[in-house]
This record gives C-alpha cells, sequence and structure tokens, in this order.
C-alpha cells in the first residue's frame, strides 16, 4: 500500500501542482516516483503551485479530491505507478496537462475576479431582504430626527462577506402607498453600521443614528400618513462595497433595500380607563382628569413630547386635553390627559355636553373625537411633526364603568290619586306627589345642581315587571350634589296601566287599599336639568330604581259612627243617615271613587248596606253621611230576627257591633274592586235613648174591679225624620219592680200614625191589670198625678213604608188617671 504526504513547502521528491491538493498552499509528495521526478524541473512546478494556489475552493478541491482519490486507492495505484514509471510519454501528458492549467488559470482568473464575483455580490445584496423588528423616532427637530433599529438581512447569499455602506449614508425614500405612485426622498441617514453576512443573514442595529430631513414639506405630508395610515414603505439607498471571504474587496455596489413597517393605522382603539371631573376650573369650566388607554398597532417608536388636544362631541367643541412626557410605544400606551370642559358657548354644545352627560350616566358608551392641536417635542420644536400631528383626530370611547345611580334611597311624600271617571276600568288615574325626596350622588366632584326635573316612572312587581307607568310633568326640583340631598314634586301626572297587566295593576290598588307598609317598587327613567360650571345641561334618562314604603289604607280599620238618624223607608228597608268618621292612616288620597256600597252585617246575618257618598278617601280623618239601609232578607228569619235586634238595640240605647263589609259590586272602578271586597270595618252602633212615649193615661173602666182590664192611651213623640206608624203592640208596665199591666198583642184598628218629628195620642187600647198591692199603690199614685212606670214594648211599626218589628223599653214613664 502506497503512502501519501502533504508538506507545506517543497523540497524533497518530485512536487505536483498545489491546484491538485485539499488546501490551496499544500503541495503533494510521493518518495517512490523520484525518478521520474527528474524530467520536471523544480522551478516551473513551483511556478505552476504559485499560479493554482488563488484557485476557488471549488475549482481546485474537486480536482484534488479526485486526484488523491486515485492516488490513495490501494487496488488502483499500484498500477498507475506503474505504468507512469515505464511510459515516458504519460510522463509527458501530465507535463502537458499542468501547463494547460497554468494558461487557463490566467485567463479565468481575472474574469473570476473582476466580473463574476462582483456580480455575484450585487445579485446578491439585490436578492436579500432587509427587516426592520422595531424602530425608534427620538429627538426630533426641525430638520432631523434620531432612529434607532433593530433588524435582520435576510437571503443575502451562502458566501461570508461584509458589506459597508459609504460613508454610512443611506437616502430615506418614501414609496408605494400614500405617494401617487412616485418616489419622494424625506431624508438621509448616516451612521448606517457595517453588515456582516454569514450563512446567508446579517444583523442590523443602529442607536440614534442621525436623519437629516431634506424635505421638510415632504417629511409634514409623510407623518400625516403615517398617523393615519395603515402601512408605509421606505427605500433605503445608497452606494456600497463588500469583503468576500476576508480576502476579495468588491468595490461599485448599491444598495437599494425597501423596508415595510406598519403604520399608526389612525389608533383606533383608544378608550379612557379612567375619568373624573373633580371640580371647576379657575378659566372656566370644569377639571377633566383621565387615564386613558392607546394601543399602537405599529413597531415603530415616536417620541412625541407635549400633546394638545382640542374634545368635540356630536361635532360641538366641548373642551380641551393635554398630556405631557408622550412616548407612543408599540402595543398598549397609558397616557395621562387632562384639561377642562369648557364653558358651552353655543345651543350645539349645550346640547353636545348634555349628551355625553347623560351617556356617561346611564352607562353608556360616549365615542369623543380628540384631535391633535399641537405637539412639542422635547427639542422644543420639529414643524413636520406638529403639522403632520396638528388635525389628526383620534376616536376615544368613553365607557364609565356602570351605570350610574344618582338618586337612591328614595322617599314619596304624599300622593293624590284620581280615577278617570269617563274610564270606569280605573286603569287610568291622575297622580299628584307633594314630595319626591332622595340621596343625590353625583359620580363626579364638581358641584352639580338640579333645578328641574321631569320624570317617567315605571311601576313594577317584585321581579321588576313592568304593569303601569307614572308620566310626570316637568316640575321644579332641588338637587345639590355637595349637600347630597334632592326634592322634587309634580302635579298632574297621568298614571296608565300596562292592558296586559291589569291583574297585577288590580293586585297594587288591593295592597295600598288593605297594606300598612306598602312596598312600592319603582323603575323610573328622569331627565333633569343641571346647573354646572360648563353651564346649564340637560341629563336624561337618569336611572332611579328603588323600592320606597308607602303608608297604606290599611282596610280603613278606624271607622266611627257619631250619630245615626232614621230618615224613613221604603219597600225594601229602613232608611238611615249615619254619621260616620273614617280615618285613613295613608299618605295616599283617592278620589274619582264613586259612591261605595258596602253589605253591613249583625250577628254575621247581612242586615243592609251602607252606602259611602262620592267623596273620595282623603289622607286623615273624613267626616262623612253614610246612607244606610236596613234590608234584611225577608226569607230569612235569621237576617230578620238579626236587623229587629240590632233595631232594637239602637232604640234601647244599647251598642251593637257592626261589620260593614266590601263586596264585588261595591265600586263602579273596576281596578278597585278586589281591594274594595276584602274591605271589612268593625265598628260600633250606639244606641239613642228617644223618648217616644211622652205619658200615658190610664181609664178606669166601670167594669174594671170585675174584668181587671183599664184603657190606656200613649201620647207618642216621633224624634225621626220619617214618619212612623204603630201596627201592633204587645206590652208590659211595671211598677216598683212588680208587673203591675199587660198590654196583649194589640192591633190597631185604625193604624197609630205619628208624623216625622211630630206627636200624637193613640186610642184606647186595652191593658190587663195584675192587682196586687204594687198595683193598688200604682193607682193612689195616679191619682195624685205622680205615677211613673217603666214600659217594655214589643211593637210592629212602619218607618215610611218599611215594616219591622222593634222591641222598646222606656223607663219612667209619667202616667195619669183619667176618664
Amino acid at each position: 500500500m502506497q503512502s501519501l504526504t502533504i508538506a507545506d513547502t517543497p523540497g524533497e521528491g518530485p512536487v505536483y501542482p498545489a491546484m491538485f491538493a485539499t488546501e490551496p498552499s499544500t503541495v503533494v509528495q510521493m518518495p517512490e516516483m523520484q525518478e521520474t521526478a527528474s524530467a520536471v524541473s523544480y522551478s516551473s512546478v513551483t511556478r505552476m503551485h504559485n499560479v493554482a494556489q488563488p484557485f476557488p475552493d471549488g475549482l481546485a478541491g474537486r480536482v484534488d479530491r479526485g486526484l488523491e482519490k486515485a492516488y490513495t486507492n490501494p487496488r488502483k495505484t499500484p498500477n498507475l505507478l506503474e505504468r507512469i514509471r515505464s511510459s515516458p510519454g504519460k510522463r509527458r501528458g501530465i507535463l502537458i496537462c499542468c501547463l494547460g492549467s497554468v494558461v487557463l488559470t490566467a485567463i479565468l482568473l481575472p474574469i473570476l475576479l473582476l466580473v463574476i464575483v462582483p456580480k455575484i455580490a450585487q445579485n446578491n445584496i439585490d436578492g436579500s431582504k432587509l427587516v426592520l423588528l422595531d424602530s425608534a423616532i427620538t429627538g426630533a427637530t426641525d430638520t432631523s430626527f434620531l432612529l434607532t433599529s433593530k433588524g435582520v438581512v435576510e437571503d443575502a447569499g451562502s458566501i461570508g462577506a461584509t458589506i459597508t455602506v459609504i460613508d454610512g449614508a443611506l437616502d430615506v425614500v418614501w414609496i408605494g402607498e400614500g405617494t401617487n405612485g412616485t418616489e419622494i426622498t424625506l431624508a438621509k441617514l448616516t451612521g448606517m453600521p457595517d453588515l456582516v453576512v454569514k450563512g446567508g443573514k446579517a444583523d442590523l442595529e443602529l442607536s440614534k443614528a442621525e436623519v437629516q430631513i431634506v424635505d421638510v414639506n415632504a417629511m409634514t405630508t409623510f407623518t400625516k400618513f403615517l398617523m393615519t395610515g395603515a402601512e408605509f414603505e421606505w427605500k433605503l439607498s445608497g452606494k456600497a462595497k463588500a469583503k468576500a471571504m476576508g480576502l476579495i474587496n468588491i468595490n461599485g455596489l448599491t444598495m437599494n433595500k425597501v423596508v415595510k413597517l406598519r403604520a399608526f393605522d389612525g389608533l383606533k382603539n383608544v378608550s379612557i380607563t379612567a375619568f373624573d371631573l373633580p371640580r371647576n376650573d379657575p378659566s372656566g369650566g370644569i377639571q377633566i382628569t383621565t387615564t386613558t388607554l392607546m394601543d399602537n398597532p405599529s413597531s415603530l417608536t415616536v417620541e412625541m413630547g407635549a400633546l394638545d388636544f382640542s374634545v368635540s362631541f356630536l361635532n360641538a367643541p366641548v373642551g380641551e386635553l393635554a398630556a405631557t412626557n408622550v412616548t407612543l410605544n408599540p402595543g398598549a400606551n397609558t397616557l395621562q390627559l387632562n384639561g377642562r370642559l369648557q364653558t358651552g358657548s353655543s345651543p350645539a354644545a349645550l346640547s353636545a355636553l348634555s349628551q355625553m352627560f347623560t351617556s356617561y350616566i346611564a352607562g353608556k358608551p360616549a365615542n369623543i373625537v380628540v384631535t391633535g392641536t399641537s405637539v412639542t417635542p422635547p427639542s422644543g420644536s420639529a414643524a413636520w411633526l406638529e403639522q403632520g400631528f396638528v388635525g389628526f383626530p383620534l376616536s376615544v370611547s368613553l365607557v364609565p364603568p356602570t351605570p350610574q345611580n344618582l338618586l337612591t334611597n328614595l322617599a314619596l311624600g304624599n300622593m293624590d290619586v284620581a280615577f278617570d271617571r269617563a274610564d270606569p276600568s280605573g286603569f287610568t288615574s291622575t297622580v299628584s306627589v307633594a314630595s319626591l325626596s332622595a340621596d343625590f350622588r353625583s359620580p363626579f366632584t364638581f358641584p352639580l345642581k338640579i333645578s328641574q326635573t321631569q320624570q317617567v316612572i315605571d311601576i313594577t312587581d317584585d321581579q321588576g315587571d313592568v304593569f303601569a307607568t307614572l308620566q310626570a310633568p316637568p316640575a321644579a326640583a332641588d338637587g345639590d350634589s355637595i349637600k347630597g340631598t334632592f326634592i322634587t314634586s309634580f302635579e298632574g301626572g297621568k298614571m296608565t296601566a300596562v292592558a296586559s297587566k291589569s291583574s297585577k295593576f288590580a293586585d297594587f290598588l288591593t295592597g295600598l287599599l288593605v297594606g300598612k307598609d306598602v312596598p312600592f317598587p319603582i323603575k323610573a327613567k328622569a331627565s333633569a336639568e343641571a346647573t354646572t360650571a360648563a353651564g346649564v345641561i340637560t341629563i336624561d334618562e337618569v336611572p332611579v330604581v328603588d323600592t320606597p314604603l308607602v303608608k297604606g289604607l290599611n282596610s280603613l280599620a278606624q271607622v266611627s259612627i257619631e250619630n245615626v238618624i232614621i230618615k224613613g223607608g221604603t219597600r225594601a228597608g229602613m232608611e238611615l243617615d249615619i254619621s260616620t268618621v273614617i280615618v285613613n292612616p295613608s299618605q295616599i288620597s283617592l278620589s274619582g271613587l264613586g259612591q261605595l256600597r258596602l253589605a253591613m252585617f249583625f250577628n254575621d246575618q247581612n242586615v243592609g248596606t251602607v252606602t259611602l257618598p262620592d267623596n273620595g278617601i282623603q289622607r286623615g280623618r273624613n267626616v262623612m253621611v253614610a246612607r244606610g239601609v236596613v234590608s234584611p232578607d225577608p226569607k230569612s228569619p235569621a237576617a230578620l230576627a238579626a236587623a229587629k235586634t240590632m233595631i232594637s238595640n239602637f232604640l234601647g240605647a244599647k251598642a251593637s257591633t257592626v261589620s260593614i263589609r266590601g263586596t264585588s259590586s261595591s265600586t263602579d272602578v273596576a281596578a278597585l274592586a278586589p281591594g274594595i271586597s276584602q274591605l271589612s270595618i268593625q265598628t260600633q252602633l250606639n244606641g239613642i235613648q228617644p223618648t217616644l212615649v211622652t205619658g200615658t193615661t190610664l181609664s178606669i173602666r166601670l167594669s174594671t174591679i170585675v174584668s181587671q182590664i183599664a184603657d190606656v192611651t200613649l201620647n207618642v213623640a216621633n224624634p225621626f225624620e220619617g214618619s212612623m206608624t204603630l201596627l201592633t203592640l204587645s206590652s208590659t208596665v211595671t211598677y216598683e219592680g212588680r208587673e203591675i199591666g199587660r198590654i196583649e198583642n194589640e192591633t190597631f184598628s185604625t193604624p197609630f200614625f205619628v208624623p216625622a218629628k211630630g206627636a200624637a195620642t193613640s186610642v184606647k187600647v186595652p191593658m190587663n191589670l195584675i192587682i196586687s198591692l204594687p198595683a193598688i199603690r200604682a193607682l193612689f199614685e195616679a191619682v195624685g198625678g205622680s205615677l211613673e212606670v217603666n214600659i217594655a214594648a214589643d211593637m210592629r211599626v212602619r218607618v215610611g213604608d218599611y215594616e219591622t218589628s222593634v222591641a222598646y223599653a222606656q223607663n219612667n214613664v209619667r202616667t195619669a188617671l183619667g176618664l
């Protein structure tokens, strides 16, 4: 097996050209071939070596590796060497090949170095991509700014090289969108660092490289586009040179690289995350403090400095804002924007302020427009930056955290409810409220005073379901955010039940009629006219949700009967005028009820009716005369007996506990019927002690001693306002506690008629005498004119046209002796 030795210097043995070696500076030496080596001079081989040395690794390597493989093949090398030793012609062939290679190299090398390599380098520059990962513009002045950027060059070819921009200067040219198809030179960048290409890539890092503006107007136009456009393109142009593989210097190169960056795209995602109006501003209006979140979609950072904005809403100017030390970074930026709401100088401005407050308090976003008015960079002036920023509008979303409850802890004062007589359903009524007060809490700390309000009040059940609406008219109000108080009142509000919720409305009225402390759930929207340092504004749809308690009528439990007058009677019943006092403990008065027809019960029997006049029910004491009718069912013995007892108690100065009850037909107002039907009023019907019998005359017959029958005449006074007719009479007469006479079932052949408020004397009525010592003494008393007896009678009387039975008793009835 032959050995192959590689030496760095020529000397021992024959030498072959280095172009066939694995390294350009390496030669191959083989001791077995020293004899043949004398045919080739050392100097010529050395020259070939020197010429071949600069060959590129690609060409030399391939020839070297092929020959080396042939020489080191253990099977082929001996035959090859033998043939070389035995054949002088072959040795001459090798020499000719070497000489041809030298000539070829001399021809191709200049072409490679002067034509091919520069072309490859320029192609690599042209085909590469420059990507800026992030960039920052700082230190803006009228004529320059500083650019800091990090980026990467990709697809720059596989040959290692260092690319140098001549003088580090590149022209910054704006191309693409926003240029109307032209190339606009903006500035010249200086301080471009060398790009070291390895593995087809190179890193770029600019640190505050100065950029000189060459066209201020063009830079201003670009800045405006930067603020509004989605993306922009810069072409960086300049001259360059390269050094390839650390050996080959390549001049005359050009660089034209296009970089594409996202612009600010109008800064569309801007929102106010904190908003306050802390106090009145000394310059007029109200101070504003905000925390604003601004999302920058670009990878470009711009040092802005101090910014001033005008604020408008609904196309009307409403204020101004300012920020300091502003640098817009990629992604989320939190800015402190402070300023003031200006005093509204026009109806449009006041209307816009009103709507802005309305939206905020209602918890609805308000999209205000903030427009740049000036920018002052740290250098003090950069006209291109300022002019590009001025007039730039930002749509800012002012989103309150939640709807604001300005009014809480509502309290309702006295309420007057008047039902519409033209609407028997009762689903429409007029409502006046003497006072509606609340705690007033503004979300802002500046003084806010409410001078007028108008409300739409929804009345709901405990689940929030609306069953009636109360439309309140505009009314004066006194609301002070500093004191935290609010009060108003209104007259003539219209309450209307929701047609499909009539049963719930009736239940609500029932609760007011029979309840003591009644929940009054409301869900209102108020419109308030408020005085501020920015002007008089109107805040609409102020939400008010609360459930104040109101005092109900408590079933009108406090009723007393002061007096009863029997007015007369019809065939249907005996008519009474009942002087009544009804105490309404509620804060609510009711009118438009019509007459209330109630049932009168005694001993749990329906004995008649009581009709309250159409006076309504006012707060406190209601003094009225009710019309009573005693009219028990003639087919009900129990009802007839109860009526007789009640009248007898009344005429006998005895109290009767009666119950006045509502029925389903008590009122013509349908919505009130369920509530009225639940009324059950207990009261006392106090009796009177009328002196019906003013005196009697006892007449002794001739046959009295035998028959023990005497005649009696009755002197009767009628205290009632209706006529009275005595139809039948049964009576007992007692003296000193002993019965001395009895009238039994006497039916007047001619009814004993006593006119209203009049008096009459009856015909003689036979009385059975009961002879006893008290009776004898009574006779002597009668003779002397001093007899007084007690009578107890059971009468059938007719009051007016109504007949009824009455039990009547009277003591100390003076009795005289007559003929």
